[in-house]
């Protein structure tokens, strides 16, 4: 690993209370063994994410407009690459399809969603089910434009 250097977080007390109770427990030597361990776990997810992504970024095939949005992949959250996959798995699905399937608040996939909207990664279109009503909003990926 390296040389290990100090630094000063504030944590909220809960947080710091459920620390204590782990330690007391036996589950970690100390705070600061809690506080690695947790970031360590952390980093290890996130970078194997980042090295998959990058991967995946590298097989993909397309030209023109589509070259330039891989750029906007590497800047995603874990949840705006989850939603992207599972549009790609599923295909077209509501907010509430994508709400229930990844359960997550619906204000937080919206946002994301609209973020995704905005970089044109994905797309929503509307379908009448021949009801009264507002039609149901459903979300796909982009199509590439060399499609």
């Amino acid at each position: 690993m390296g040389k290990n250097i100090t630094i000063t977080i504030n944590l909220p007390e809960d947080y710091l209370k459920g620390i204590e109770i782990l330690q007391d427990a036996g589950f970690y030597e100390s705070r600061s063994d809690f506080i690695r361990k947790a970031l360590h776990k952390f980093l290890k997810k996130d970078l194997r994410f980042k090295t998959d992504l990058d991967s995946k970024l590298t097989n993909l095939a397309g030209g023109g407009r589509w070259i330039m949005q891989l750029e906007q992949y590497r800047e995603l959250s874990f949840l705006q690459y989850t939603l992207i996959k599972t549009l790609k798995e599923r295909g077209p699905s509501t907010r509430r399809d994508l709400v229930n399937q990844l359960n997550t608040p619906r204000t937080t996939i919206y946002d994301n969603l609209k973020n995704l909207l905005d970089n044109e990664i994905i797309k929503r279109f509307s379908r009448n089910n021949g009801k009264r009503g507002r039609p149901k909003i459903y979300w796909e990926i982009a199509k590439k434009s060399d499609e």
